[in-house]
């Protein structure tokens, strides 16, 4: 994808929760009159393959998601992602972690370790869908 107009800020997250992560970015126009636009540009790649999610709600007196990793293993590999919620100019994403899969149609187990907790382990999640988390409370 390319654009024109001075891009300051990047967030890809699964808006309408179809498992395809979509695109929000912000330009910064000075021509013909200064203004800020926000631009979405919704994936609509139809043949994907699959794809697990984990989101992380944040509840009063709940611990921070912030931090969480989640580890998945599948067809003889792994895959780690960390919730990371500012790591761009004037963004914040999601508590949200997604992986793509491709051709695999299941995930043997994921392992999802909070900041100083407990590692939950689940056992053959379902894909092709989010599995709504809590972050692991610290012993």
């Amino acid at each position: 994808m390319a654009l024109e107009q001075d891009s300051r800020n990047v967030v890809a997250d699964d808006l309408d929760g179809d498992g395809r992560v979509d695109l929000l970015v912000t330009t910064f126009e000075v021509w013909p009159e200064p203004k800020q636009t926000l631009q979405v540009y919704k994936n609509k790649i139809t043949d994907g393959g699959h794809w697990i999610g984990f989101r992380f709600r944040e509840q009063a007196r709940e611990r921070s998601p912030v931090g969480a990793r989640v580890t998945i293993y599948y067809s003889g590999r792994s895959a780690v992602r960390q919730i990371v919620t500012g790591d761009s100019h004037r963004s914040q994403h999601a508590n949200t972690i997604h992986f793509g899969i491709g051709e695999a149609d299941r995930v043997d187990r994921a392992e999802i370790r909070g900041i100083n907790g407990p590692t939950i382990i689940l056992r053959q999640p379902a894909v092709d869908q989010y599995q709504d988390v809590s972050v692991p409370a610290p012993k």
